[in-house]
């Protein structure tokens, strides 16, 4: 199966998702990950706290471009999923083989949080926990 994005064959590979092994296949030359989309809550249920956190995602040119399905015979076009845990994470989504692409730093980006996120979350969560 070649890379949706630069069509480079997939290798198999898995992922470390906070102590949890996904299977995924990966693409060497840009980095993305081609994962079931069951796994992706795997993968968003890690949270990576960093004091600093830095993104290196491509840009909306290239997150817009639409991405034939590397899985299905058809090559059907994905559908674009803004993340929740990222606004700037746009994965692609088939549907039809429940498979999501992911390009090179969308993972990283799923599981880390800036500390100063995960703090407003731990003063909201006490906040919410005393009413």
């Amino acid at each position: 199966m070649n890379c949706p994005r630069c069509r480079t064959w997939l290798a198999a590979d898995t992922l470390d998702a906070g102590g949890v092994a996904v299977e995924a296949k990966s693409c060497e030359k840009c980095t993305g990950h081609w994962i079931a989309l069951g796994d992706l809550k795997t993968v968003e249920s890690v949270v990576d706290l960093r004091f600093l956190r830095w993104r290196n995602l491509p840009g909306m040119e290239t997150q817009g471009r639409i991405l034939l399905c590397p899985e299905c015979p058809e090559a059907m076009p994905m559908e674009k999923i803004v993340s929740l845990r990222d606004q700037r994470v746009v994965m692609d989504v088939c549907h039809h083989c429940q498979h999501v692409w992911l390009d090179r730093g969308e993972l990283e980006a799923i599981q880390q949080r800036g500390l100063l996120g995960g703090l407003q979350e731990i003063i909201k969560a006490l906040r919410d926990a005393s009413r």
